[in-house]
């Protein structure tokens, strides 16, 4: 009885959410699939938000190593493209910079190869199924080469990198950990 007391007056309702410490949220990267690249620019958003507040008139560029290329925003969206027709520069360094608000944010990055999906790399299994096939890829794959995001789509989805509200499933490899049982 008395812990109840305790647990109800310890208890805070519609308490004040925490400011975040930053103004701007950043979203997007170099794809190999197309030239084109698509970066997001939005507020910062609390868990209590349904919605981001997207980020207009901000200066936004990459620098491929060579070349500054500017990307222009699509219609108020915060969302802003340029075509990087260098996006194969793989173990090189990409910029990106990012002017708003009289602030200027920069990141670098390399990129790195994507390698295929094949069974000596990723252990996927196929496995017959009413008639067609079923590929089940484990979430995490541990001790590989190079650490990858992968997008599994599937057949008849399509990915499209302008659109940052889309939710797929993805696996990862890592390249720490071991593919070796444990044996005590």
């Amino acid at each position: 009885m008395m812990a109840a007391v305790f647990l109800f007056l310890g208890c805070k309702k519609d308490e004040p959410v925490a400011k975040i410490p930053y103004d701007l949220t950043i979203e997007g990267g170099i794809s190999t699939y197309t030239t084109w690249q698509f970066i997001r620019l939005t507020k910062p958003a609390t868990l209590d938000q349904d919605n981001v507040t997207p980020v207009s008139n901000a200066t936004v560029s990459i620098n491929d190593g060579q070349n500054d290329i500017p990307f222009k925003e699509i219609s108020s969206t915060g969302i802003y493209s340029g075509e990087v027709v260098q996006n194969k520069n793989f173990f090189k360094g990409y910029t990106l910079t990012v002017i708003y608000n009289n602030k200027k944010y920069m990141a670098t990055d390399t990129l790195q190869p994507v390698l295929p999906i094949d069974a000596s790399y990723v252990p996927a299994v196929v496995t017959s199924r009413n008639g067609g096939y079923r590929l089940t890829i484990p979430k995490h794959t541990f001790s590989t080469s190079i650490a990858q995001k992968w997008l599994i789509l599937v057949q008849g989805k399509t990915w499209i990198e302008n659109k940052f509200d889309e939710s797929f499933p993805f696996s990862y490899s890592h390249v720490f950990g071991t593919r070796m049982p444990c044996i005590l």
